[in-house]
């Protein structure tokens, strides 16, 4: 009897100890996940806002200050004009017909000293050459016709611009046939698309430094080298030319005396007349890797090459071609010309000097 009242106590004391505290236990730990819960619903979508306008400020001062800097960066072209009479005209910096850079241009210095009124054309009064330093603040965005025509210009150093943005360099420097350096140091063309007549006219230049001349986006080169007739020798083997559909009087009354071609990839080119035409030097050409598959003209190609002996045209497709007068006219009575028959059409073949040796082969 006394044994069971106690055993009848020690449960009655358990069930005190331990029922209470384990309530208390689960009612603290739900209380606690609840105001937990009750935190993260509340806070979590401002966390989420300020999240999303920090990266949105971010943005925007990065913007800004990339704006910021691109207004600060300065770009200097620096020219030398040489002026042969007193009172002379006008003489033209730049031409600004096709090209924004007249209202980015923060100064224009001659022989150091700054012009109050800037223009595009400025009257020398004595003779002499002068320094012309043209700075301005924005990366350049076209460079078509930029110095087209500037006659009296007869050095050109344009290692400090920034030409990254530039998608057209169209007669760039056509017809400043007094230049006789350019500096293209650091020249970015990776956006170009357009070379047609960029040094055309410029007979005055006796060298031209293009290796670094990125032309993987050019469809234009039409005229790019035409009449530079101090430039013997020229260093394109670094030009990518897959899209370019465009090569007519590329060389035309070039002086050069000889030219290496055998990277070029035609394979889009449509026009090709009278591109080697009155290069008066050329004694070979080697056009054995040209694909003209989608070439339709072919006029003149090599008329007036009084020197030219030896031809490789072997790959010349003549499946689309609608025009071909004078493709050999004006070379010398004797030669060798490389030819595929299988491929080369009569209207070609039926045109070579007659007294020249036609070196024949086939297909592989």
């Amino acid at each position: 009897m006394q044994m069971n009242t106690i055993k009848k106590e020690e449960k009655n004391i358990e069930e005190e100890y331990y029922e209470p505290f384990s309530e208390s236990v689960d009612s603290l730990e739900y209380k606690k996940e609840k105001r937990v819960y009750s935190l993260c619903t509340y806070f979590l979508p401002i966390l989420i806002i300020i999240l999303i306008l920090s990266i949105v400020i971010y943005f925007f001062l990065k913007r800004t200050n990339i704006k910021q800097n691109e207004e600060n960066l300065n770009y200097t072209i620096k020219e030398k004009i040489k002026v042969l009479k007193n009172d002379s005209r006008p003489i033209l910096l730049f031409n600004d017909h096709f090209t924004n850079i007249i209202k980015n241009i923060t100064s224009i210095k001659i022989n150091n000293k700054l012009i109050d009124e800037i223009e595009n054309y400025y009257k020398f009064n004595c003779i002499g050459e002068y320094l012309v330093e043209i700075t301005f603040n924005r990366k350049l965005e076209s460079m078509q016709e930029l110095f087209n025509y500037c006659e009296d210009i007869i050095e050109l150093d344009l290692s400090d611009i920034d030409t990254s943005q530039v998608k057209s360099m169209k007669s760039a420097f056509n017809g400043c046939n007094n230049l006789t350096s350019i500096n293209l140091d650091n020249f970015n063309t990776s956006l170009v698309t357009d070379m047609s007549y960029m040094f055309s006219d410029c007979y005055s230049l006796t060298s031209l430094n293009l290796n670094n001349f990125n032309t993987e986006l050019v469809k234009d080169m039409s005229y790019m080298f035409s009449n530079m007739s101090s430039l013997n020798y020229l260093n394109i083997s670094g030009f990518n030319t897959k899209n370019v559909y465009k090569m007519q009087h590329m060389f035309y009354l070039s002086n050069l005396t000889s030219l290496d071609v055998s990277n070029f990839n035609t394979e889009k080119v449509i026009y090709i007349h009278y591109m080697f035409s009155n290069c008066r030097f050329l004694t070979s050409l080697n056009l054995s890797n040209f694909n003209t598959k989608e070439v339709v003209d072919f006029r003149g190609l090599f008329k007036g090459d009084e020197r030219l002996i030896d031809i490789d045209i072997r790959n010349f497709y003549t499946t689309k071609m609608n025009s071909y007068k004078d493709i050999f006219e004006q070379l010398p009575e004797i030669g060798i010309i490389t030819i595929n028959l299988n491929i080369t059409s009569a209207m070609i073949l039926n045109q070579i000097p007659e007294n020249w040796k036609k070196k024949k082969i086939s297909n592989h």
